[in-house]
């Protein structure tokens, strides 16, 4: 409400604000879902804009202080603490976006419950992923890593796998508030924390420096997030506690233990699947290179990550009013639109990519072709990111489930196949192939719902 009034008050000053504000207020009405989804749209973008500028600074620092095999085991050492942290973090986060956004106008009392009863089962799971991280981290990173000597900043990852999965918990229920200013404004406290912290923790104490750091910045954005979350549930009148909250364990089956499942396919496979590269000659430097790369097939998926939290926010409150009509035509609109601003992003970044690269080392330079392949990859997994938002409206996220469990035995397969002859370039078309089949699944699952949605509103129709 105070962004509107002072747009007001612009537009009478500015001539352009003002023609800016009839434009807006002719196709986005203030108040319609069509204002949320565009207000919503740029403050999603610029939070992950604020978060990926920070990250992909902080990486650069960090590959140039601990070097190409020290940036491929702080690969190592994040990929396994986002491995337990998905368990948590996959049930949790898009659980409370749409039961907060479906709920929080039409039944205040249950959306408390709901969210309540997700923060709680989140916070436990999380310390009991964080203790099997410690626990296991001498055995990973001896038996499966071979490097014995990443069992420390293994187990302090437990730390920063409780802050990480609570920060991304409560930014999905922010998420479900529509409140995507202040889930940027979160990311901004989580990055200047990151880059006031990184240098002098990595230069003196290596690896375990960079855990630390990646631990407080999450805590920092954390903190922010849980005192906008106790505002808005007071503003919205949503009790917040442990009373009754029982009553609501059914989304624990329908959502939360499906998601948790989900971690379980995709966690170990994306991890031993490297753990393949890191078994052979040279791979810990090519896990360097394929890390380098990955950070910017992120840069790509940037936007489409955004609007996929805007985009799940909408559809569920669609599907709280059984609005099938217009749920269906915003679906597809964001297929188009996403999919359209990850290729627009991924050309340039293929282009770029030699000199992307050297900004890493000289020695990352000569991996620029895997961050063409995985740029071109993360294309259609930003479609796929999207098409699979129907499968969670309707509440069918075992769907979900057994097609990820198809993507995983096919990364595993192709991986093993491919990696003794190509190396980590075979890991990457590994997940080049994976990643097409995955959104072909995924968009075959939504046609056969959208069918039924069909059938649905015919029958309403009818009545």
């Amino acid at each position: 409400m105070e962004d509107e009034d002072q747009y007001r008050m612009n537009s009478c000053a500015n001539p352009v604000v003002g023609w800016l504000s009839r434009l807006r207020e002719r196709y986005s009405p203030s108040g319609s879902l069509r204002w949320y989804a565009l207000s919503g749209s740029i403050w999603s973008v610029i939070g992950s804009l604020v978060s990926r500028i920070f990250t992909l600074a902080s990486a650069v620092v960090i590959a140039r202080i601990i070097g190409k095999v020290g940036y491929g085991k702080w690969g190592l050492i994040l990929q396994t603490v986002t491995l337990f942290g998905r368990f948590a973090i996959i049930g949790v986060v898009q659980t409370g976006t749409k039961h907060i956004a479906e709920l929080r106008k039409t039944d205040p009392n249950r959306a408390g419950r709901s969210i309540s009863l997700v923060l709680i089962f989140g916070l436990i799971f999380s310390l009991v992923m964080g203790v099997c991280c410690v626990v296991l981290a001498p055995t990973v990173a001896e038996n499966l890593f071979g490097v014995s000597e990443l069992a420390f900043p293994l187990a302090l990852g437990g730390l920063m796998l409780v802050a990480m999965v609570m920060t991304q918990a409560l930014q999905g229920a922010l998420a479900g508030f529509m409140a995507f200013r202040s889930i940027a404004s979160s990311n901004l406290v989580q990055g200047i924390t990151l880059i006031a912290l990184v240098w002098p923790l990595t230069a003196n104490f290596g690896l375990v420096g960079v855990v630390v750091t990646m631990t407080l910045s999450w805590m920092g954005g954390g903190l922010f997030c849980l005192a906008v979350l106790i505002k808005q549930c007071h503003l919205y009148r949503i009790p917040l506690g442990f009373h009754g909250i029982w009553s609501e364990r059914k989304i624990l089956w329908n959502y939360t233990t499906p998601g948790m499942l989900i971690a379980v396919v995709m966690g170990p496979a994306m991890l031993l699947s490297q753990a393949i590269v890191a078994h052979i000659p040279s791979g810990l430097a090519g896990l360097g290179g394929f890390n380098a790369a990955s950070r910017w097939r992120m840069v790509v998926l940037f936007v489409p990550i955004a609007v996929r939290r805007v985009t799940l926010s909408i559809l569920s409150e669609m599907w709280g009013r059984r609005d099938y009509r217009r749920l269906v035509k915003a679906l597809w609109t964001n297929v188009g639109m996403v999919g359209g601003v990850a290729f627009a992003v991924a050309v340039p970044v293929m282009l770029l990519s030699p000199w992307i690269m050297s900004m890493y080392g000289a020695s990352f330079r000569s991996d620029w072709d895997l961050l063409v392949l995985l740029a071109a990859a993360a294309v259609f997994q930003a479609i796929n990111d999207v098409v699979t938002q129907v499968a969670m409206c309707a509440e069918k996220v075992w769907w979900t489930f057994f097609i990820h469990v198809i993507w995983g035995a096919q990364l595993l397969g192709c991986t093993y196949l491919l990696v003794p002859f190509w190396g980590v370039r075979g890991l990457v078309w590994a997940w080049v192939a994976t990643t097409i089949v995955h959104m072909l699944l995924n968009i075959l699952a939504a046609t056969v719902i959208i069918k039924r949605l069909s059938m649905v509103e015919k029958v309403q129709r009818d009545q």
